[in-house]
C-alpha cells in the first residue's frame, strides 16, 4: 500500500502539470544527468507516444524538489529485484567475485549470458518456455 500511496502524490503532481505520472517519472530520470538514460519499456504505440512526451517536459529546481519531497529517495516498500538478482545488475562488480549471503547451487543460461540461480528460492521462469 505504500508503494501505491507513492505512486498516487507522483500522479496528483502530473496531474496538476497536465502530464501523465509515466511522463512525469522519465523526465525526472531524464534530470539525474546526461549519463543516465531512461529504459522504458511500451507494448503498444501510443504507450510509447506517451512516453516520448516526458522530452518535452522541462522541470526546474523547484519541481524536482516537489517531485523528490512527494516521493523521497528509499521510501519505496521493497527492492525491485531480489537481493541476489540486484547483485547481477551491478555493473560495478566483478562477475567472479561472489555475492554476499547467495548460496548458488546451479547456473541457468540465458540469451548466451551465464546466470547463477539460488538454490534457496524457486525459479519464476521454471517450467515456461522461452
Amino acid at each position: 500500500m505504500r508503494n501505491l500511496a507513492l505512486v498516487e502524490a507522483l500522479g496528483a503532481l502530473a496531474e496538476r502539470r497536465g502530464v501523465t505520472t509515466a511522463q512525469l517519472a522519465i523526465a525526472w530520470v531524464l534530470s539525474r544527468g546526461d549519463d543516465i538514460v531512461p529504459r522504458v519499456g511500451a507494448r503498444r504505440r501510443d504507450r510509447l507516444d506517451e512516453a516520448l512526451g516526458a522530452l518535452d517536459l522541462e522541470l526546474t529546481d523547484a519541481g524536482l524538489e516537489e517531485i523528490e519531497c512527494a516521493v523521497p529517495a528509499g521510501s519505496a516498500a521493497r527492492s525491485r529485484y531480489a537481493e541476489y538478482a540486484m547483485a547481477e545488475l551491478d555493473n560495478e562488480r566483478s562477475r567472479r567475485e561472489p555475492v554476499a549471503g547467495a548460496a548458488y547451487a546451479a547456473s541457468s543460461t540465458r540469451n548466451g549470458v551465464e546466470l547463477p540461480v539460488d538454490a534457496g528460492r524457486p525459479c519464476a521462469g521454471r517450467g515456461r518456455a522461452g
